[in-house]
């Protein structure tokens, strides 16, 4: 593909709200398809949508569904299969492991320091060393559990809605990541205590035990 043309592909893309220039994408574009038997088997814009989905994934913890919103001639389902060609050619791996997704966070984002990335690290090792397994769930919703397990921890006001209408993850995996967190490391959502209130019974039955002292003393 001629310069020209990747450059015109390359504008029917929506950028403005991206923090990458285009000409790294068209760097990263002629980077991936070098060759260009790959470049083939790969329509023009999903090959453009790998490239900046590859670019953000550099920084930010983004699902691959989200590059579809940059252009409307895009299916989620053509480009998963485009991205896992890519992939495989060029040996990427698909599923990047939850720490490294941790280090690509912006804990500004959520009032966090951003040198708490050790912090965050050391809570999931923890519970790694307890049993707890990483292997099956969703990335992004571990994540979320572990940014509100620590906002916990540290007496922050951040709310579970919040943290994951930032990570595009249902509040729901969320909560359920949580729950499950606690198990291996120590809950630090204080219990709340049960008062334990006197029933009518037992208050009639005292005033009635007073009642028979005093008769017994005047017995006596």
């Amino acid at each position: 593909m001629r310069d020209d043309q990747i450059l015109k592909t390359l504008k029917e893309f929506d950028l403005n709200f991206i923090d990458i220039k285009e000409d790294q994408v068209l760097d990263k574009f002629k980077k991936l398809y070098s060759n260009n038997n790959l470049l083939m088997k790969i329509k023009r814009y999903y090959a453009m949508a790998i490239c900046i989905y590859l670019l953000l994934r550099e920084k930010y913890i983004i699902p691959l569904s989200e590059i579809i919103k940059l252009n409307k001639n895009l299916n989620f389902k053509k480009l998963n299969i485009a991205y896992k060609k890519v992939a495989f050619f060029h040996k990427i791996n698909i599923n990047s492991s939850v720490y490294d997704l941790i280090k690509r966070l912006n804990l500004s984002d959520f009032g966090i320091k951003n040198d708490s990335f050790d912090d965050l690290i050391e809570i999931l090792k923890i519970a790694e060393e307890k049993g707890f397994v990483i292997q099956g769930r969703k990335p992004t919703a571990l994540i979320g559990a572990l940014l509100y397990y620590y906002a916990k921890k540290n007496k922050l006001k951040l709310k579970q809605d919040y943290i994951a209408s930032k990570l595009n993850v249902s509040a729901v995996s969320l909560r359920t990541d949580y729950k499950y967190i606690l198990k291996f490391v120590d809950n630090i959502v204080p219990k709340k205590r049960i008062i334990k209130r006197k029933s009518k019974s037992s208050k009639k039955s005292s005033k009635i035990s007073e009642n028979n002292i005093q008769d017994l003393n005047e017995n006596l």
